[in-house]
């Protein structure tokens, strides 16, 4: 019975479509949620707007959301209390250990990142998108593919490692010369 009534005011509070391209799931609606639901409100937008965002793909977006939300929630609490925080010990003492929404941040930031790869929220991964909704190699906005380098103006390998991690964030730094 609990079951029910939590259900039912889930879907009394549930956002109008009105409020929203794509109305969210229903459990981005509660109050606990609402940075959550901001997220989506812009996200789907985009995504609705560029033909990307269907029924099935709520879920996942909602996930995007929620971490996106959790991320910004942590980093503001490093920010206010800082890397470390003062922990008391069994004699008494006081030590610093790592403040526990650093790890809550640096876990969010991997999810929201790898879940970002989805909806194409990184320059490479919209072009890969479009490339696929295309369904050629050819560019679906007429976005131009980047002038070939000349051998002579090429980076170094080391350069180019940066330049790919900054595409994709969750791949492994070069180690340094």
């Amino acid at each position: 019975m609990a079951e029910a009534e939590k259900l039912a005011v889930l879907l009394a509070n549930a956002p109008s479509t009105a409020d929203f391209p794509v109305p969210p799931p229903m459990f981005l609606t509660g109050p606990l949620l609402a940075a959550a639901a901001r997220v989506w409100k812009d996200a789907s937008a985009h995504l609705e707007k560029l033909n990307l965002l269907s029924s099935t793909d709520g879920w996942m977006l909602a996930a995007f959301c929620v971490y996106v939300a959790e991320f910004v929630q942590a980093n503001e609490e490093v920010m206010a209390k800082g890397y470390s925080v003062e922990v008391r010990t069994i004699s008494g003492d006081k030590m610093p250990r790592t403040n526990p929404a650093v790890s809550r941040r640096d876990d969010a930031f991997k999810y929201m990142a790898e879940l970002s790869k989805c909806f194409g929220f990184t320059p490479r991964h919209m072009y890969e998108l479009t490339k696929l909704q295309k369904g050629s190699d050819g560019p679906l906005f007429d976005i131009r593919p980047a002038p070939q380098v000349a051998e002579a103006e090429q980076i170094d390998p080391a350069t180019a490692k940066w330049n790919r991690l900054l595409d994709d964030p969750l791949s492994t730094p070069p180690k340094p010369n």
